[in-house]
């Protein structure tokens, strides 16, 4: 077994890039255990197929190597899917097999496996079903009926601790009011321009055309607070592979 703890932090890219390759080539070749430490994301998720993530000394985080691109993932997040041109707060869990792109996700939020969400803004705690998809569509002129002077550019919001059923599809510029539950959603698709929206009894409902048929339930309730949250605001953690 070998420990490399930062092996090309002082290199240029030229070295760099040398010294990677023949580390990866040797740990095939003579079947090595090679444990990387670095704060390098892209260095890790180009030689390690499993990433542990160190936060002061202790491993607060272990897993498959996840794929982050151009993202901004703050301390006490699980990534097991992909995240891309995204802004992650802390306590966020994305599973694996879910994708986030070009959205904000804020504290405490779940993406479960095969979910995806896309060009959206998640307020705190929202939990997204599996294969759920927030934003769907090309139609990001749509603007939404109740509030088109405010979402008319592709955007969709969910409001805090909503619960976006498995297998729902939100389109573009929907706007989900806060604390809806799966069994308050009338159908599975609500097309672009749509609201979630609170009704007199304390209840939900969705608008959408035709007869929609009632879910029930079918997210369980999803743990917050998934993971610690020392430090608070966004910032970087040492990743071992």
């Amino acid at each position: 077994m070998v420990v490399a703890d930062g092996p090309v932090s002082a290199l240029d890219v030229s070295v760099r890039a040398g010294i990677l390759n023949t580390m990866k080539e040797l740990s095939v070749r003579r079947n090595l255990t090679v444990i990387y430490i670095s704060h390098d994301l892209s260095l890790i998720r180009y030689l390690c197929h499993t990433t542990a993530i160190m936060y002061l000394g202790q491993i607060v985080e272990i897993g498959p190597t996840a794929q982050v691109h151009r993202s901004l993932i703050s301390h006490g997040c699980q990534i097991h899917g992909m995240v891309v041109n995204s802004v992650l707060s802390p306590g966020v869990r994305v599973d694996m097999g879910a994708v986030v792109r070009d959205s904000i996700v804020m504290f405490d939020s779940v993406i479960r496996s095969g979910a995806v969400v896309d060009r959206a803004i998640l307020d705190k705690e929202v939990v997204v079903g599996p294969g759920a998809i927030v934003g769907e569509g090309p139609d990001f002129d749509r603007p939404n009926k109740k509030e088109p002077n405010r979402l008319n550019t592709g955007i969709t919001v969910v409001g805090k601790r909503a619960v976006i059923p498995r297998g729902t599809r939100l389109g573009r510029n929907v706007k989900v009011a806060s604390d809806v539950r799966s069994s308050d959603f009338t159908t599975r698709v609500v097309r672009s321009g749509e609201s979630i929206e609170m009704r007199s009894d304390k209840r939900w409902k969705a608008s959408s055309q035709g007869n929609p048929a009632v879910i029930e339930d079918t997210v369980a309730s999803a743990p917050l607070n998934v993971a610690a949250r020392p430090g608070g605001g966004p910032a970087g953690a040492d990743s071992t592979g």
